[in-house]
């Protein structure tokens, strides 16, 4: 494939990846605000209980294959239908392994109402292990449209229905309902769009072959799991259901772009990467150009979460959530960092170093468990410190190793944010400092003010500045080829 039709091809995933995750982020967003205003804190702690099980679940049901056929130069048919057909094996047994430790689980949180809501769930193993595959092809050849039109639509049509359900009295049932027919819909919605239909064979061999890839992002991912959702099953172990609810719905709330940006940045980067990752200098300049683009667009926003939390919680969720102002504001002051060190991901798959990632991995997230453990004695504010010292604690051996890979220092690669920090400081200052005075205002005309003042002062200054990320994100509205 020419150098040139790559980079459109990119551009192109580029903006069918941000119609997928804004718009599938968008639609969950609005479902999730209906439904947490009629179902309310508690409900949504059940729920994190079981996704402590189910999420780690997931893991294994896809365990790393998916990457490591789009990452292998050559793939047969042979080796999608192996995959396909390791994948169905994994969500039967997974599914099977819910129904079995369902009554542990409920003992574990004392909620009897689990039981069963575990069993249900794990229906959704065997839907999802149908459509791995499907999405990973799609993928692998950039064609992120057919994905976009399909999540979208299943994110819409059960999102629907969990609302409907959540109106007719159905509580925490409705949630499960939208989870099912989402990977329902999701399943039949893949398999229009690739009519593609696995062999009827096995081979250990194909397995065998992206095995010693798959093993070590499993291994990381397991890890990097674990460390990302210790605080919900402590918190909902030794404090309480609406507590829990509480706190996932702010982390859950502030993570929506993060993700969506992640998404885009993984699902487009990475088989982009994989066609350069042996000139080392061009890798290095496009994942610095995409670094910036990065902070460019989540400074702003992490920064209105923050001056804007009180008014966001009260007008989007009701005065039922209004505990979540604060871990809001604590959040988000994470949330910048969150956003650029995740596009380490592809490099390390891109690079065939997971190994180093998984190393790497180990000491990170060791180190994030016991902060939790220790901070969960000083309950959920405790539990957010402890994430704070974490990150500063792992803050050298993350960066350093990985830049180093390709040919940079931590010094290089975080001096490229400074003007940007300038200007998204800046901004925020001015609104800061308005805040005691705004809050004489009715809540809508607080939130206006404070989002027209903040964007007006990050856009005059970026222009002042002569950023470069907004001359890019123009060229990209416009259409055109960078």
């Amino acid at each position: 494939m020419s150098q040139p039709s790559l980079r459109k091809q990119t551009v192109t995933g580029f903006k069918w990846s941000f119609v997928n995750q804004f718009g599938s982020q968008f639609l969950n967003l609005i479902i999730s605000i209906v439904l947490a205003r009629i179902l309310g804190p508690e409900v949504y702690g059940l729920i994190a209980m079981i996704t402590v099980f189910t999420g780690l679940a997931g893991l294994f049901l896809d365990f790393g294959f998916g990457n490591a056929l789009i990452y292998k130069k050559k793939v047969s048919n042979l080796d999608w239908s192996s995959v396909f057909w390791l994948n169905l094996v994994l969500g039967l047994t997974i599914f099977l392994i819910f129904c079995f430790a369902s009554k542990s689980i409920a003992s574990f949180y004392s909620e009897p109402i689990l039981i069963n809501l575990t069993m249900v769930i794990g229906v959704n193993y065997i839907l999802n292990s149908f459509s791995i595959t499907q999405n990973a092809k799609l993928k692998k050849e950039i064609k992120i449209k057919e994905i976009a039109i399909v999540t979208i639509g299943s994110i819409l049509i059960s999102g629907s229905i969990g609302v409907c359900l959540a109106m007719n009295g159905y509580g925490v049932w409705s949630l499960v309902a939208q989870r099912i027919f989402m990977s329902f819909f999701n399943m039949i919605g893949l398999f229009l769009f690739l009519r593609w239909i696995p062999l009827f064979q096995f081979s250990f061999n194909s397995i065998k072959s992206i095995f010693s890839y798959s093993i070590y992002q499993f291994s990381g991912g397991v890890l990097s799991y674990g460390s990302r959702n210790v605080d919900n099953l402590l918190i909902g172990k030794y404090l309480n259901s609406e507590e829990l609810g509480l706190y996932n719905r702010a982390y859950s709330f502030l993570m929506f772009p993060i993700n969506a940006i992640s998404s885009i940045i993984t699902t487009v980067l990475f088989p982009s990467f994989v066609k350069i990752n042996e000139d080392i200098e061009k890798l290095k300049r496009n994942y610095y150009e995409i670094s910036k683009l990065v902070f460019y667009i989540v400074l702003p926003l992490m920064s209105l979460f923050y001056l804007c939390a009180r008014e966001i919680t009260l007008l989007v969720f009701g005065p039922n959530w209004e505990g979540i102002v604060w871990i809001l504001k604590l959040f988000s002051l994470l949330g910048v960092y969150q956003a650029v060190i995740r596009l380490n991901g592809p490099l390390y798959t891109s690079l065939n170093k997971m190994k180093l990632n998984f190393r790497l991995s180990v000491f990170s997230e060791i180190t994030n468990i016991l902060a939790i453990v220790i901070g969960i004695n000083w309950g959920i504010e405790g539990v957010i410190w402890g994430i704070y010292v974490a990150t500063i604690i792992n803050f050298f051996p993350i960066n350093y190793f990985i830049l180093k890979e390709i040919n940079s220092t931590i010094y290089s690669y975080y001096s490229q944010f400074f003007i940007n920090s300038i200007i998204g400081g800046s901004s925020f200052f001015i609104v800061f400092f308005m805040e005691s005075w705004l809050n004489a205002f009715p809540l809508i005309m607080s939130l206006i003010i404070k989002v027209v003042s903040f964007m007006s002062s990050y856009l005059i200054l970026s222009f002042l500045f002569k950023s470069k990320e907004l001359s890019l994100i123009l060229q990209l509205v416009k259409g055109k080829e960078v």
